[in-house]
Parts: structure tokens; sequence; C-alpha cells
């Protein structure tokens, strides 16, 4: 194993992991974001390109399920010792996945409060509003579809399909793309 590269500005992430092209990616959930975007998005940048493996604090819970979605592939608590962390880079890259015994809990708590407020998930803005191309994003998502995958299989910009998912939130009056997909999962 080598480091091709280290920063912490967000702002330099995208750009460095272009120009380097490392297998694995590790992101502090701590670190400023560019323009202020949060980890999903730069995750759904840089998939399916590169593995991205996230350490994360006790205050991440939230972007746990969020990063789930946009396509991270291993997570680890904040301040493991080396042999862990290159055994987590082994497994995501061999294996395609992996999840910290301290962090699983945490994960698998995070989807039980979402699948349990599920049921309560209802569009409020008109559905009837959506056109095909809206309707084929929100399938998509809800089979756990990154952006940069949607817009690369309906042959979009990253930029359009983002436009067209804040349309739909804008449409649905859902809150978040993870709303969006649990709607989807629902509706079949």
């Amino acid at each position: 194993m080598k480091v091709d590269f280290c920063t912490d500005n967000g702002s330099t992430l995208v750009e460095y992991t272009k120009k380097y092209r490392p297998d694995v990616l590790i992101l502090d959930m701590n670190v400023p974001f560019k323009e202020g975007r949060d980890p999903s998005e730069i995750i759904e940048d840089l998939r399916p390109e590169v593995k991205i493996l996230l350490l994360t604090g006790p205050g991440d819970d939230g972007y746990i399920f969020e990063a789930i979605l946009a396509g991270a592939n291993g997570f680890l608590p904040n301040g493991v010792n080396k042999e862990e962390l290159a055994d987590a880079i082994h497994m995501v890259c061999e294996q395609g996945a992996m999840i910290h015994p301290a962090i699983a809990g945490r994960v698998l708590d995070s989807l039980s409060k979402t699948t349990r407020g599920a049921s309560a998930i209802k569009p409020k803005g008109d559905i009837a509003k959506l056109n095909q191309t809206e309707i084929k994003i929100i399938r998509l998502i809800g089979s756990g579809f990154s952006n940069k995958e949607i817009a690369d299989k309906l042959c979009l910009s990253n930029g359009t399909c983002r436009n067209y998912i804040s349309e739909i939130l804008s449409k649905t009056e859902l809150r978040d793309r993870t709303q969006l997909a649990i709607f989807a999962i629902q509706k079949g």
C-alpha cells in the first residue's frame, strides 16, 4: 500500500482523487467539504471509480445512511489503529464492503429508525406532476443507484441529474434523497 495524497480540505478532494486515481479513498466525516456540499454528494461524484472508506464519529449517524445510499463502501470509527485501517482497506478492495463492528450497531439502528418511520413518508406534493424521466430517476434511486450512475444510465450530465432530483423533491415535497429512496421502495 502507498498513500497517493493527503488533504485536510474538502475543496481539493475531488480534484486530487481524479488526478491520482487511488483504489481507496479514506474520508473523515469531519473534514470541511467543498462549497458546503454534504459527504453523500462528494461520494456520488467519485463513485464507482474509487472505493470509499469513511471514518465516522458519534455525531455522524445522520450521514451514515445517506453515505450508504450514495455508495460508500466501508465505515470505521475515528481513531482506529493502523492494523485495523489496513485490514479495512484490504477488505474493501477484496470484498467490496465492510462495516466495523463498533459502527454496525449504529448503522442497523439508523436503518431501523428510518424503516420504522417509512410508513409515515408520503409525498405532500402532487406526484401526478412528475414526468417520465423523473419517475425513472425515482425508480433508480429506490434501486440504490447513485446520482452519477443514474446520469450515466439515462445519458444525462451529473448536474442535470441533480437538477432533476431537486425538481422531484420540490414536486413531491419530500425532505431529501433518503425520503425519496424510501418512497420509491414503498411504491415498488
